[in-house]
């Protein structure tokens, strides 16, 4: 009950604030247009991974306390766009202090989606799978297999894609098995990847891509349709300057590739998808010496980084959002709470949709936000 209230007290101060949300900057602003109370039907210690639907909706893996004192939870919760909960279920139980580490993903599918469970990321060879709908309807009971080590894959959402690269490997090549679908349609194709640490990232037609540093050292740019249409461009490997592209953005046909150089210092390179070639490189640097570059994102036409934070009193990462100009000189966006967690945009229009945290009452929210780059 004291929960109940103190997480309503902060809704109604921060709807009370809503009216001078919009703060702005000289070249930025960025208006608050909804924001609502994430209701967990359990209270987490910490949020592990969540996953924005294509209806919308937000699937949320996270730890709780166990019934044993030495033990822990893992749950996932299904909320709608607004933060209403749908459904919530435990995926399993584990000894924060063991060696076994648990890893919960999401497969997303057209009209359904899949959450997987493993009781040990270290070899995921365990697996139990649940199938659900967005509407939260449960259709297909929990199933548990075992797999080879080695057949497991991490899943990510990109775009109108699903990206699941191979977990682990003993094999000699020293290639990796990668599988993306196109969510919508459910066709997929699978590709040998060189670089663990390839990019993968949407454009704003649709597409997918991924950079890697391929066998030769040079960059390669893939580019994969809805119809699992490939093309390959290779170019210099002297634009990677013995690093790799850690995450990218597209704003028409460009794409803008990041290159980490230090935590606090990095390199954009602008990349032409209709020419085919590398046009520019800016240095972006991190907002503060506090902080570190976490990645670049676009917004419709606005191109965005995020730094990012550790709190020491909460033992967490939190993130702040800039905008860039044409120069990559940063300007902070304001949001409604102190530390952002999560954070989803949209390719076609400037909006941000954030998971964000009140550290006084540890509640959770689901805000959405237009952005405008000013005059």
């Amino acid at each position: 009950m004291k929960r109940l209230l103190g997480l309503l007290m902060a809704v109604m101060v921060m709807m009370g604030g809503m009216a001078g949300a919009q703060a702005s900057t000289d070249n930025a602003s960025m208006q608050l247009i909804r924001m609502n109370p994430l209701a967990f039907r359990k209270e987490p210690v910490e949020l592990y991974s969540v996953t924005h639907t294509p209806n919308g909706s937000f699937v949320v893996i996270y730890f709780i306390e166990g019934e044993k004192s030495e033990l822990q939870e893992m749950w996932m919760e299904l909320f709608d766009s607004v933060g209403t909960s749908l459904l919530s279920a435990k995926l399993g139980e584990f000894d924060p202090n063991g060696e076994k580490i648990p890893h919960g993903q999401i497969i997303l599918k057209k009209d359904r989606f899949i959450c997987e469970y493993y009781p040990d990321i270290t070899s995921m060879e365990v697996c139990t799978q649940t199938v659900y709908r967005y509407t939260g309807k449960r259709i297909q009971k929990p199933t548990t297999k075992k797999l080879k080590f080695g057949a497991a894959p991490y899943a990510q959402h990109v775009g109108d894609y699903m990206v699941e690269k191979q977990a682990h490997s003993e094999d000699e090549t020293p290639f990796r098995t990668v599988k993306i679908t196109h969510i919508a349609s459910g066709k997929s194709k699978k590709l040998m990847i060189y670089d663990w640490s390839f990019c993968a990232f949407p454009d704003q037609d649709g597409n997918l891509l991924i950079a890697q540093q391929n066998e030769k050292g040079n960059l390669e740019i893939r580019s994969c349709n809805a119809a699992m249409q490939e093309s390959i461009v290779e170019l210099s490997g002297d634009f990677l300057q013995n690093s790799y592209i850690s995450d990218a953005a597209c704003i028409g046909q460009t794409a803008y590739m990041r290159i980490r150089l230090t935590n606090e210092k990095s390199e954009i390179l602008l990349y032409d998808i209709t020419q085919q070639k590398i046009t520019d490189s800016q240095t972006l640097l991190a907002v503060d010496d506090n902080s570190y570059i976490a990645e670049i994102k676009a917004a419709g036409a606005v191109l965005l980084s995020v730094d990012g934070y550790w709190n020491r009193e909460l033992q967490r990462q939190k993130y702040q959002i800039n905008l860039l100009n044409e120069h990559f000189e940063t300007s902070r966006l304001p949001l409604q709470h102190e530390s952002c967690l999560y954070i989803f945009t949209d390719v076609e229009q400037a909006d941000v949709t954030t998971i964000e945290m009140d550290e006084k009452s540890h509640s959770y929210f689901v805000c959405s936000y237009s952005i405008s780059a000013g005059e």
